[in-house]
């Protein structure tokens, strides 16, 4: 049973009858208080220092407005990721070019623009291809006691790498290059031809390992972003072979 005591012309709950003593009840109150204001501060601490530290402030800001606009825009954002590293990777492979001094703005455009329009080509594609290839094909081949997860991202892998990529990344590349920089048809066409198998063999090498680890460990949402800053070398490598098939 509970007794109100009364102190200052306040009034408070006694936890007993046996427990009247004002002194006793005040220090209560106050060991409470007090325990409450420390955890609070510590709890408000903890969050400051998380959230305004000097040396980390930029990245997580930056950080932040790029996931809120990953999340509202999607295609938009990718598109811009990927171009914008797709002008970098040019750049690096221009700029390591000691043959030639000279800028290729067309080249970069060419780079830039098939980038954009393949990103948005991914936004749409990307969810068909986890939709479609869910791991139960390959998982359902006796013997191989594969679970659902992985075989999951390699039919993911392998449907991107062997079909997508030979027959629709390539073809829009070679000819949009060749289109950006007034390059004819035939010339686009011989260039296609004499450097597809290695720039094939190159993409497998590369793409494979890197695509596993996407489709198996990567957040759905953060795929794209996560293959424009793989893009970065991969665009380094193209760039550099192209520049060697126009010589």
């Amino acid at each position: 049973m509970k007794t109100l005591s009364f102190s200052s012309n306040r009034f408070f709950l006694a936890p007993s009858l046996g427990e009247t003593n004002p002194s006793s009840i005040m220090n209560s109150i106050s060991n409470k208080i007090v325990g409450e204001s420390a955890s609070s501060y510590l709890i408000a601490k903890t969050a400051s220092n998380s959230a305004f530290n000097p040396s980390l402030a930029p990245f997580q800001i930056i950080a932040s407005r790029y996931m809120v606009s990953l999340d509202t825009f999607p295609v938009r954002t990718s598109m811009v990721t990927g171009g914008a590293l797709a002008l970098l990777g040019d750049l690096i492979a221009q700029k390591s070019n000691t043959s030639s001094s000279k800028y290729d703005r067309a080249r970069a455009v060419g780079f830039v623009s098939f980038d954009v329009v393949y990103r948005a080509i991914q936004c749409i594609l990307f969810p068909q291809l986890v939709r479609i290839f869910d791991g139960s094909w390959l998982a359902s081949i006796p013997g191989i006691g594969m679970n659902l997860r992985t075989s999951a991202v390699l039919e993911q892998t392998a449907v991107n790498q062997f079909l997508v990529i030979p027959f629709l990344y390539y073809p829009v590349f070679f000819t949009l290059m060749g289109f950006l920089q007034g390059v004819p048809i035939n010339t686009t066409m011989t260039r296609a031809r004499e450097t597809l198998m290695s720039l094939l063999k190159r993409n497998w090498l590369y793409w494979i390992p890197v695509q596993c680890f996407q489709f198996g460990c990567i957040q759905k949402k953060l795929q794209i972003p996560f293959l424009c800053v793989a893009g970065l070398l991969w665009t380094v490598i193209l760039s550099a072979s192209v520049a060697s098939s126009q010589k």
